[in-house]
């Protein structure tokens, strides 16, 4: 069994690994409005966002990227006993919000909240959720942040009760 894979306690959402990066437009925000006072301000506050603008877009890529890597824990139910039970689970807890269906290879798919989960069942005992959007979405998306915010939910969710329907070793 893998080490390092994710074992989850609840269905919230994952930790957002961006608020530190997101601080730093405050701290632009600020030094622009201290432009009052000093002009070198202003333009040290313009320029400040336009680094940290860059450096967040970079950094959102890596993270929402480093989600498709993520193992989580999973136990010994086939894939077709998994798909019956999430089935029954999702539907009584989510109201039709949470879709789940096989796809024309028999895997796993969700569609949850504009995104689209393909599940991948490790050999050694974890599983992992590739997120893809639609085409539509992809070329239309503006806000990457929010789409993040959205990812690292349905992992909380869809990861919590993936490993609720299986059977986990104790001693993890």
């Amino acid at each position: 069994m893998e080490t390092n894979a994710v074992r989850l306690t609840s269905s919230e959402p994952l930790p957002n690994r961006m608020l530190k990066i997101r601080k730093l437009f405050w701290l632009c925000l600020a030094c622009t409005v201290l432009g009052v006072f000093d002009t070198f301000f202003i333009g040290a506050g313009i320029l400040g966002f336009c680094i940290v603008y860059i450096i967040h877009n970079f950094a959102l890529t890596i993270c929402r990227n480093q989600l498709r890597d993520m193992k989580f824990l999973y136990g010994d139910l086939t894939a077709d006993e998994l798909f019956v039970q999430m089935q029954s689970v999702l539907l009584a807890q989510y109201q039709g919000a949470v879709l789940i269906e096989r796809d024309a290879e028999r895997k796993i798919v969700f569609t949850f909240d504009g995104y689209i989960y393909d599940l991948h069942l490790h050999e050694n005992h974890t599983f992992s959720l590739w997120w893809r959007m639609n085409a539509g979405k992809a070329f239309l998306s503006l806000d990457d942040y929010k789409g993040y915010r959205k990812l690292l939910t349905a992992y909380g969710i869809l990861g919590y009760h993936i490993q609720q329907c299986c059977s986990l070793p104790d001693a993890v």
